[in-house]
């Protein structure tokens, strides 16, 4: 079980968002070095990842904001935030839950998550947990 967010960070478009602080970090198929954007399953299995996110943008924005989640730099389709910032004094609370199959394949190969915007954002609060 993993469970980790960040406050009050800025993020640049096409950089995966930073986890500063692990609320909890329990087992060995799981893991994440506080201040890393990279989540490490280390074991095959099925995996809920969930994630909650307030942000805004540094300036107002034509196009809709993606953040999108990645194993091993491959998107997972239905865990995509698409919104739209009104203004950059305008927050977005948004969220997404699903579930992912890790299968590393080789022993000892681990999958690696990722949670990735296409803009720069200022983001409020960021959290994610895995759990198996």
């Amino acid at each position: 079980m993993l469970r980790t967010y960040s406050k009050d960070i800025t993020v640049t478009a096409n950089t995966a968002i930073p986890f500063n602080v692990d609320k909890f970090d329990i087992g060995n198929s799981i893991g994440h070095q506080s201040g890393s954007g990279n989540i490490v399953v280390r074991s095959p299995g099925f995996y809920e990842v969930n994630l909650d996110i307030s942000f805004t943008t540094p300036e107002a924005v034509t196009e809709p904001v993606l953040i999108q989640l990645y194993a091993n730099g491959v998107a997972i389709p239905d865990a995509l935030i698409n919104a739209t910032v009104a203004s950059n004094t305008t927050y977005v609370d948004s969220s997404f839950n699903t579930i992912i199959r890790a299968n590393p394949g080789v022993p000892f190969q681990s999958v690696i998550l990722t949670v990735v915007p296409n803009a720069d954002i200022n983001i409020y609060s960021a959290a994610i947990g895995v759990d198996q």
